[in-house]
């Protein structure tokens, strides 16, 4: 079995992705590029672990991923800190980009599969912090994880056109697939701190997963098109654990959402933070997307799977154990998943593709969650799925909130 590094230290360990912070645009500009295309690899007599990252557009952010079977982080007296920011203040007049799609094709394996594959379109989407299949140990200190954008940008008489994403997952031979495959076109769309098939234990400290948004962009005259989200599964002759996100739109949310994973902490506490703020201004605008849509992947036997399809505005999906044991102690289990809209549209139209996911099958054993939501400011949080929570001197406290202050004159969606 391969194992990974071990890291005992009474220092930090830090990782950091910091892209933009102070960028500035251009007038009259115009930008025609091609697709971004990754094909992941396959071995026909051994196992696969691999990343397959396609990104195409501006600020996208792939960031502290960690995967790797058995892969362990071990630290003691220490932390272990993952942080991923992207900051946008440029400035657009006059500018065009149409951009081809981004597409990924899982690699396959005869013995075992794990991989994590992302396509990302458009501007400052999030793919952070995303465990797969990896055991996490921390002693006497802490893991946090922070992927946050802000979005300051002025954009007038500004198109923009992209070709979509999309994401294929791989296949699985008679050893078990382990998979993360998410596909997200628009702006500001996350996919922040999912633990898949993830062991971790923190004693004497504490794990937090923080995933924020803010929009106080300008947008006038301003026409957005997108091609719409488009994830496969993958599927497995043996056990399957997987991860399928599809996000069309802007500040969609799948954030904290743990699948077959088994957490446990002594002495610390669990705080998973998911908000979103929008307070952009939106005058005489029109943006159309195609949807997102997403299919689960089969398994012939046990399955664990969670498959979101987001598509809008401020979807998020927070907090949602599937199959999973948590055990807290002495310590306080909290969950904030908030949707803030502060925004002004004034003669905005908006057209929307749709959300659809379909649920994947198994021969024996299903634990799933699917989820399709449409709109703005829809909330799915804090449902546990057959997972077993044991608290003991401590609490649980859940906050699920969608807060709308927005003002709209001659707005229209469809």
């Amino acid at each position: 079995m391969m194992r990974g590094r071990k890291v005992t230290t009474a220092t930090s360990v830090v990782a950091m992705a910091l892209g933009g912070l102070a960028s500035l645009g251009s007038t009259t500009a115009f930008a025609d590029g091609p697709s971004a295309n990754a094909r992941g690899g396959s071995a026909t007599a051994g196992q696969v672990f691999q990343q397959s990252t396609a990104q195409e557009s501006k600020q996208n952010n792939n960031c502290s991923q960690p995967n790797a079977l058995d892969e362990v982080f071990s630290l003691s007296g220490s932390r272990l800190d993952g942080e991923c920011r992207t900051g946008n203040g440029s400035f657009n007049y006059g500018s065009v980009v149409k951009k081809g799609a981004a597409d990924v094709n899982g690699g396959s394996a005869t013995t075992g599969l794990v991989q994590q594959n992302a396509a990302q379109r458009g501007g400052q989407n999030n793919h952070c912090g995303q465990a797969n299949l990896t055991d996490l140990t921390v002693t006497g200190g802490r893991h946090a994880v922070r992927c946050a954008d802000w979005d300051d940008s002025f954009n007038r008489f500004t198109r923009y056109e992209g070709g979509g994403v999309e994401t294929n997952g791989g296949s699985g031979g008679v050893a078990d697939a382990v998979e993360q495959n998410t596909a997200q076109e628009g702006r500001q769309n996350t996919s922040c701190a999912d633990f898949n098939a993830t062991v971790i234990d923190v004693s004497g400290g504490r794990l937090e997963g923080f995933c924020g948004n803010k929009d106080r962009s300008f947008n006038e005259n301003a026409v957005v098109k997108g091609g719409g989200a488009r994830v496969n599964g993958g599927s497995a002759s043996a056990g399957l654990n997987q991860q399928n996100v599809g996000q069309e739109g802007r500040q969609n949310a799948n954030c904290a959402n743990a699948n077959s994973t088994s957490i446990t902490l002594s002495g610390g506490r669990l705080e998973g933070r998911c908000k979103h703020v929008d307070g952009s201004l939106n005058r005489k605008t029109f943006v159309k997307g195609k949807g997102a849509e997403v299919d689960g992947g089969s398994s012939a036997m046990s399955a664990a799977e969670q498959n979101v399809a987001q598509e809008g505005r401020q979807n998020s999906h927070c907090a949602n154990a599937n199959a999973t044991n948590l055990t807290v102690t002495g310590v306080s289990g909290k969950v904030h998943c908030t949707a803030v809209d502060r925004s002004g549209s004034v003669g905005t139209a908006e057209f929307s593709g749709g959300a659809e996911a379909s649920g994947s099958s198994s021969a024996m054993d299903l634990f799933q969650q699917n989820l399709a939501q449409e709109g703005r400011q829809n909330l799915d949080c804090a449902n546990a799925n057959n997972a077993t929570i044991t608290l003991s001197s401590s609490r649980d406290t859940t906050k699920c909130v969608a807060v709308d202050n927005s003002k709209k004159l001659g707005w229209f969606h469809k």
